[in-house]
């Protein structure tokens, strides 16, 4: 499906390859052969997302984690609804919190 939008739509198509560079480049994704199988290997589907705010767009990818093969069971993993309570009742007792988006660079594309 991916495929399809970078076809038709030649400014996804752009961001797509801009941004997959970028990851290539920092060496946290690999191209492979796909006719090469190796036991090893796990594939995250992705998706470029676009957020418009006073007349700019910001593009980034998102990577779909929680995906699975189809008719194989999602693993489960612990339960940290007690941790999350914590860390909410944290900003709770503690008024000021400041919340933050961390990586290496930013490479955003802006378009109007």
């Amino acid at each position: 499906m991916l495929e399809t939008r970078l076809k038709k739509i030649a400014i996804l198509r752009y961001v797509h390859y801009k941004h997959m560079l970028n990851y290539m480049q920092r060496r946290q994704v690999y191209v492979v052969d796909p006719d090469e199988k190796q036991e090893e290997m796990f594939y995250l589907p992705h998706h470029a997302v676009s957020k418009g705010k006073q007349g700019e767009t910001k593009w980034q990818i998102e990577f779909g984690a929680s995906s699975h093969e189809s008719g194989e069971p999602l693993e489960v993993g612990s339960n940290l609804l007690l941790e999350l309570f914590a860390t909410l009742l944290q900003f709770r007792l503690h008024p000021p919190a400041i919340i933050g988006e961390i990586s290496q660079e930013r490479h955003d594309a802006h378009f109007s």
